[in-house]
């Protein structure tokens, strides 16, 4: 595999955030956990990687929610893009170079709203999703080096605001050196500590160069 395919299975807790059902089954769902199995990948065209995306995810045992950056679609390329058992969302810079985010949706989840944002120089998709009493909130950004650092971590905070007791899967390609002590990198993480997000990795670059870990 090419694809630089990355998954993970995430926990979310259920808590009593459902008052307003008449579903019987509440009672036993407060307190447990929902795994979810989540992939993501930075295309960088997402087009010519669909097979190979499609085999991967084949050969992982499915999962629940595929997220990619970088799709690169073009006019009408999305209806091209489909898997088998799942719904495509995606937020598309029609007419500008590179960029664009997808979400692929197994089938079986609701989907109750989408959010997007996108500038010259980044994109964030948000998408809420309810499957029976479970609701969870997917959030995928894509930041170029390029971008205003600053000004996509508050419209970012926005979406987390807008959030807030809610179960959240944040995850894209930030272009941010968490290794470099900087006054941006720093804003991150406190921004996502004081969301209460459980960080699934720390410790390890997702992508070297010379003089870079991000």
């Amino acid at each position: 595999m090419s694809t630089g395919m990355q998954a993970a299975e995430v926990e979310a807790q259920v808590e009593n955030k459902y008052s307003e059902t008449e579903d019987e089954s509440f009672g036993e769902l407060r307190g447990k956990q929902r795994k979810y199995r989540v992939c993501y990948l930075n295309a960088r065209s997402l087009i010519n990687k669909l097979d190979a995306v499609s085999e991967f995810v084949e050969n992982i045992g499915g999962a629940d929610f595929i997220c990619v950056s970088e799709t690169w679609f073009g006019e009408g390329d999305a209806k091209y893009a489909n898997i088998n058992g799942y719904e495509l969302l995606h937020s598309d810079r029609i007419g500008k170079e590179g960029r664009g985010v997808a979400i692929y949706i197994k089938n079986g989840y609701a989907t109750r709203q989408i959010s997007k944002k996108s500038t010259f120089t980044f994109d964030i998709l948000k998408v809420s999703l309810q499957k029976k009493q479970i609701k969870v909130e997917i959030i995928l950004v894509y930041n170029s080096h390029k971008s205003n650092v600053p000004l996509m971590l508050g419209d970012l905070e926005v979406f987390l605001s807008s959030s807030l007791n809610q179960n959240v899967i944040l995850l894209g390609d930030f272009n941010l050196d968490l290794f470099d002590a900087k006054v941006v990198s720093s804003s991150y993480v406190e921004m996502l500590n004081t969301y209460n997000f459980k960080w699934l990795n720390m410790k390890f670059p997702t992508r070297e160069s010379v003089t870079t870990k991000t």
